[in-house]
């Protein structure tokens, strides 16, 4: 069983045994800058804004609780499984831990990150509109 990084309560000690230039995360990290532009290039174009967070975010309907849930960073548990599993054939280090701490970090915060922009572009688009009446 391989050695899975860990976070030992120093962040810098842990940031710095990531090999940032593995391709899989920098790919990743495209994929988060391109929806941070995204967002930021069509805040004001409300019918793309609102596919672009469905996309991201959306209601679990088959949830009892009908509480608002992030459709990415939920299947981020699986992912992060899946990942742990088959880490070899994307990635140079095992960095999956069965915390999920990594994937927290480099996967789910971004992408609630864009949500949160979203969401005070909506109130922004929202104030403009009925300040004008």
């Amino acid at each position: 069983m391989e050695k899975v990084l860990a976070f030992n309560l120093v962040p810098e000690k842990y940031l710095r045994q990531i090999d940032w230039r593995d391709p899989w995360l920098i790919g990743l990290f495209t994929f988060h800058i391109s929806i941070f532009m995204m967002a930021i290039l069509t805040r004001n174009y409300g019918n793309f804004q609102a596919l672009l967070f469905f996309c991201l975010c959306s209601y679990k309907i088959w949830d009892p609780n009908y509480h608002l849930s992030m459709l990415l960073v939920y299947f981020s548990e699986s992912i992060n499984k899946m990942a742990s599993t088959n880490w070899k054939i994307f990635s140079r280090q095992q960095y999956f831990d069965k915390n999920g701490l990594f994937i927290s970090v480099v996967f789910s915060m971004p992408i609630l990150m864009n949500c949160i922009l979203m969401v005070f572009a909506f109130q922004q688009h929202n104030i403009q509109a009925y300040s004008v009446t």
